[in-house]
């Protein structure tokens, strides 16, 4: 990593020039903002291809000064080529899983009779294109196994086309769906069809491998398809035209009695809640096959002030996992039929974060709390055995140990954090590391295995840290919302107190730290960098003087 960075500076490198369009500004409530780079924003501009290439071919130049990338690239082969399975699941008389021998690039879909029996092939995406890009994007199996229903995507669009196929002789039937976007496959219990989110087609263009488009689509709807029909016979289950910006999901309760309509109207986890009695419906869902009328859903809650997700229900007694009034989250109970009165369940917790609840064994419900950012599982829970165990040649994991710390942000709030390194190291500062971070959409990063980290780890002895910082959902709501909107400066403030604990713990020094993020993380290291490299912001972010305490310098590695 430091000859790598050492090598930049000698190369003499000539950065691409991203000029400052200044004709640009928008004028918010009477105040005058300066957009210069908006021209950045159209993916189709020459001028924006250009200025991608010259930055990739700038990124491989360097690269190209690296000895030990080819090595790097070898190990992190062989590493990988190991098999690797997810956990099984069932429908009707039939178990399903993931599996992949090693350097496939997608997993494939296997289907058995039971989970001793030998296994088949129901779905390997690696051959539906020539160069890999197609990925299997969505999947739902039938509730009696006879059909799957299944969603593919190109060149990593958000885009997806939903086929079928049968899964005994894996014939394929002439079912295709396009248009298809945020969306899931919620099957009916009669197995004749399915609940899908759609667009609408746009009137110019048909390009269904799109995804670089920039504009934003509107007027989301929920349809259901029967099987064997064209899609320009679905029903129309439910849009809602006064507010165009809306998404909308649609979940089959598990006794299929009900249909759940999720309406959302950004990022946030918050939700209203409505829901369709399928069996009081007179001639089922064929009755609107030649009506115009959407489905009769009826209000269970109708603002957006929580999140409401579905765990159970006996007959109209439903159980939901909820942030309403609840933070860290709890289990709510309320008859549909009186929903007048909701009764807790499951308290929310002082300390614990609630992320999921299962239901279980009829009449039992699997619980998990987040715990200083470890999962611990509550009500019961049954003894534990292996079932399948993924072996990577050549790792033991005896060798490596996980701390977590915490670190003390601007304003002294504790983020916690978790450095990963080779066992027994020394804290001299000479460590290289990479510190990762996200912050964001409630998302929490927990705990997970990475080859290409280990790798890191490994044969360069770097120290790999994730700072759970706020913005994500680590502690609950509160902490969401203090990484949010106006509050999005502690994001960058927890970042950089993260670094400075590494520092000044002894596991790295300035010159040999890199951060790193994706999406929303991108954002993050960007913010970091600017605000750390600028005397002024610097003070003022980190309480310092940066004339004779300089700020620490981060190297960028962006992921995405």
């Amino acid at each position: 990593m430091g000859s790598l960075s050492d090598s930049t500076r000698d190369l003499g490198l000539q950065y691409p020039l991203a000029f400052r369009d200044e004709s640009v500004v928008d004028d918010y409530h009477g105040v005058s903002i300066a957009d210069p780079y908006r021209w950045l924003e159209d993916p189709d501009a020459k001028q924006v291809k250009e200025f991608v290439e010259k930055q990739a071919s700038l990124t491989e130049s360097v690269l190209k000064t690296c000895e030990t990338r080819e090595d790097l690239r070898r190990t992190i082969e062989r590493l990988f080529d190991n098999p690797r399975f997810s956990t099984p699941f069932k429908k009707g008389n039939k178990y399903f899983y993931f599996h992949n021998s090693g350097l496939q690039a997608h997993d494939v879909l296997y289907v058995q009779d039971s989970l001793e029996e030998e296994a088949e092939v129901l779905l390997d995406p690696n051959g539906l294109s020539e160069d890999g890009t197609v990925a299997l994007n969505m999947m739902s199996i039938s509730e009696d196994a006879k059909y799957i229903a299944y969603g593919l995507s190109s060149r990593g669009s958000d885009w997806v086309t939903v086929k079928v196929m049968r899964v005994d002789d894996k014939a394929a039937e002439s079912d295709c769906l396009s248009w298809v976007k945020f969306s899931s496959i919620n099957w009916t219990h009669d197995g004749k069809g399915f609940f899908y989110c759609r667009y609408p087609a746009p009137k110019e263009g048909n390009d269904l491998d799109a995804g670089t488009e920039t504009n934003i689509y509107l007027n989301h709807e929920v349809r259901y398809h029967f099987l064997g029909t064209d899609q320009s016979e679905d029903i129309l289950c439910w849009r809602d035209p006064d507010h165009p910006k809306w998404t909308f999901g649609a979940q089959v309760t598990d006794d299929g009695k009900y249909l759940l309509l999720y309406i959302n109207e950004g990022c946030d986890p918050v939700e209203k809640l409505y829901y369709c009695d399928l069996s009081a419906l007179e001639n089922g869902l064929e009755g609107f096959r030649e009506r115009s009328n959407m489905l009769p859903f009826i209000k269970l809650v109708d603002n957006f002030d929580a999140c409401y997700g579905y765990v159970a229900n006996d007959e109209s007694e439903f159980t939901f996992l909820t942030n309403k009034d609840a933070p860290k989250y709890k289990l709510v109970r309320v008859n549909i039929k009186e929903p007048e009165e909701w009764v807790d369940v499951v308290p929310q917790s002082k300390r614990d974060v609630l992320k999921s609840a299962e239901a279980v064994n009829g009449n039992q419900v699997l619980v998990s709390y987040l715990s200083d950012v470890k999962c611990e599982l509550e009500s019961g829970v049954p003894e534990m055995k292996i079932f399948r165990e993924i072996v990577v040649p050549g790792f033991d994991r005896t060798a490596f140990e996980v701390r977590q710390v915490f670190a003390s942000s601007k304003d002294g709030t504790k983020i916690p954090m978790f450095v990963v390194s080779k066992k027994d190291i020394q804290l001299d500062n000479s460590h290289p590391s990479l510190l990762f971070g996200y912050g964001g959409f409630n998302v929490t990063i927990t705990p997970s295995f990475s080859v290409a980290r280990l790798v890191l780890m490994r044969h360069l002895g770097i120290v790999f840290c994730i700072a759970n910082i706020r913005g994500g959902g680590e502690y609950g709501e509160e902490w969401h919302k203090a990484g949010s909107l106006s509050k999005k400066q502690n994001c960058f403030d927890d970042f950089i107190a993260s670094a400075e604990y590494l520092v000044s713990s002894g596991y790295t020094r300035p010159d040999k730290l890199c951060i790193e993020g994706g999406s929303n993380g991108g954002l993050l290291v960007a913010a970091c960098i600017n605000q750390i490299f600028t005397t002024s912001q610097c003070e003022k972010a980190m309480g310092r003087d940066c004339q004779s305490d300089p700020p620490i310098p981060l190297y960028n590695v962006v992921d995405g």
